[in-house]
């Protein structure tokens, strides 16, 4: 199924509104006073493949700040919660918090389903379209409804969100990375979410880049260096520290910090010995503290630390030395093969000559290409140890644009589970046939360089990556390099009506259009592109040249500044002629009124000169 159309109470109701159409193949309205559905099948040239294999439908939503392009994703989220509640209730018509209509389409596009919490609902719909109200809503289940941002937002935060909706937002992720390492008892309270969440994220993008296989469906450079530093092994040893406190085995806390004290005194403040006493820390709290239970570890925790407490440095090196220590206890254990993760662990560690040459260093930079197996190899045997604690800091060196722009293909790529299946996040996994993707400030953060290939590389990616569901991309941005990749028809325009965002429509021509264009007729623009500051200070720079009886050097320097053709020639020329002073246009309006007409001259020409140029290229 696919999303193609919203109405609901709390977001449409309060001025009226027809609804939010989110596919361009139709044409859908909702009159309230009528309670009257009316649906019709539109031509569009830009359905089907045009945008890639297993692409529906594309829209971009623009607006100005404080228009509803978050609002409108929100009230997606909110009415598709609560469908899925109702979804797995028993439903009836009174239980729903308030009343909303989603309109879908099956994968012919000919029959539309009606979800709707009216009872007495009328359908006005084309032939050969057909509609039906589904007893049962459990294909709800099999749509999935996706949103993303990089805006910090405390709602985000906050708010979980439920159903077929997968928050992919930056404060969602903050939220869920704290407090699932924390129920795991991976980290404590101490820990700030956002440094657990940047572990956590860089731990995504390296197993992305590591271990995706479909290298096909990546049409951007990868990082080509990756670096890795230890998280302070205090952390993880303080929680230990108290949790044997409230073991009652106050002697396991001198024996614990001796033993990390006589590692770091043995064989050095370097990478090696601090990696050996991380992995004897995790190797202790994963077998003798409580982790989601309440289970009684004495026995366990006391025989781990007496073997500890008789452990000697005596080894080549930290890694060895623990090595040691792992035979003695394997036998106290009750579970070899755990044991037999660190140990695996260590042993490599010991034997890679690429982390040998670097163990004195802080932390270790490998590259992607060249030694992309070792970064496999360490990565793989990390995340076989690390669930107890995760001690390893992730890096690649990024730019901050950069590292969003990653950020949000790894994202998107987590949809992803097992091959081609999309989970849903109720009730069982099932497999996903709609999926709507909607990017919030896809702009942000990026170079107009990228802002141009993001639609081509977003569009590839999904093409590849989604092969079983169809897919449905809502972008809101603020970038006319962006909108210039979306035909008219799949452009929701939006304005703040004072009661809620309203919808608009508009006819102007986008797809391909110039830069200069779109700002000023999708953007809402109406008083021009130029800078506002910019604009002021050439109103004052006219004004003071009809004034004064002849323009100073300053004047005449600031005038070669002007970067419009036509304005700075026409300042030119108001600087080398004399106007009579009775005859000086001296109010500001008409200055100002000048400006705007030769602007608009200048549009009119520069799009007459398109036109022969394209005549002439035929």
């Amino acid at each position: 199924m696919n999303l193609l159309y919203i109405w609901n109470e709390p977001y449409f109701g309060a001025n009226g509104s027809e609804g939010c159409q989110l596919s361009a193949s139709y044409q859908i309205t909702f009159d309230t006073t009528a309670c009257k559905l009316s649906i019709k099948w539109k031509r569009d040239i830009f359905s089907g493949s045009f945008w890639g294999e297993n692409i529906y439908d594309v829209m971009a939503v623009v607006g100005r700040n404080g228009a509803g392009k978050t609002r409108l994703a929100y009230s997606i989220m909110e009415t598709l919660e609560e469908a899925s509640c109702l979804a797995d209730a028993n439903f009836s018509f009174q239980q729903s918090r308030f009343p909303f209509i989603l309109v879908f389409a099956d994968r012919t596009g000919e029959e539309v389903k009606i979800f709707t919490t009216y009872s007495n609902l009328q359908v006005d719909i084309d032939s050969p379209l057909r509609y039906e109200f589904p007893e049962r809503w459990d294909d709800l289940k099999r749509f999935k409804f996706a949103y993303f941002t990089d805006t910090l937002s405390f709602i985000d935060y906050s708010r979980k969100k439920y159903g077929i909706v997968h928050d992919g937002s930056l404060g969602g992720a903050i939220r869920d990375a704290f407090e699932f390492n924390h129920g795991m008892h991976s980290i404590d309270g101490a820990m700030s979410p956002i440094t657990n969440y940047f572990n956590d994220e860089m731990g995504k993008i390296l197993d992305f880049v590591c271990f995706d296989r479909n290298q096909e469906g990546i049409p951007f450079v990868l990082p080509e260096w990756v670096n890795f530093s230890l998280q302070d092994y205090n952390v993880n040893l303080d929680y230990i520290l108290k949790q044997l406190e409230e073991m009652k085995k106050t002697g396991g806390k001198d024996i614990l910090k001796k033993k990390c004290n006589e590692i770091r005194s043995r064989y050095g403040q370097n990478m090696g010995s601090l990696l050996a006493i991380h992995l004897l820390l995790n190797l202790f709290k994963a077998f003798c503290i409580p982790q989601s239970s309440s289970e009684h570890l004495d026995k366990t925790a006391q025989a781990f630390l007496d073997r500890i407490s008789r452990m000697e440095c005596s080894g080549e090196d930290a890694f060895d030395t623990v090595l040691i220590l792992l035979e003695k206890i394997k036998p106290v254990s009750g579970d070899s093969e755990r044991i037999d993760v660190y140990q695996k662990a260590l042993e490599w560690l010991r034997k890679q000559p690429a982390l040998q040459s670097q163990r004195i260093r802080a932390e270790w930079s490998l590259n992607l290409t060249k030694e992309r197996e070792t970064v496999r190899e360490l990565y793989s045997h990390y995340r076989n140890t690390n669930f107890p604690f995760p001690y390893f800091s992730i890096s690649f060196g990024l730019s901050t644009g950069e590292y969003a722009f990653l950020r949000r293909f790894v994202r998107i790529n987590e949809l992803l589970r097992k091959g081609s299946y999309v989970t849903n996040n109720i009730c069982s996994e099932k497999r996903c046939d709609g999926l709507m993707i909607y990017l919030d400030e896809a702009d942000q953060s990026m170079h107009p360089e990228w802002q141009r290939k993001q639609m081509d590389w977003l569009l590839k990616f999904i093409s590849v990556r989604f092969k079983t569901c169809r897919t449905q991309l809502v972008v809101a941005t603020h970038s006319p390099i962006m909108l210039s990749d979306f035909p008219r028809s799949h452009v929701l325009y939006l304005r703040n009506s004072g009661q809620g965002f309203q919808i608009e429509k508009r006819e102007t021509r986008i797809f391909g259009n110039n830069i200069h264009t779109l700002f000023r007729d999708a953007f809402f623009l109406d008083e021009g592109t130029m800078g506002a500051f910019a604009e002021q200070k050439i109103n004052e720079i006219a004004q003071s040249l009809q004034d004064t009886d002849g323009p100073s050097p300053d004047m005449l320097e600031l005038v070669e500044e002007v970067g419009d053709d036509v304005i700075r020639n026409k300042l030119r020329q108001m600087s080398r002629v004399k106007i009579p002073k009775e005859s000086r246009p001296m109010d500001r309006q008409t200055v100002e009124g000048t400006i705007r007409l030769l602007r608009s001259q200048k549009e009119r020409l520069e799009g007459a000169i398109r036109e022969l140029e394209n005549m002439r290229h035929d």
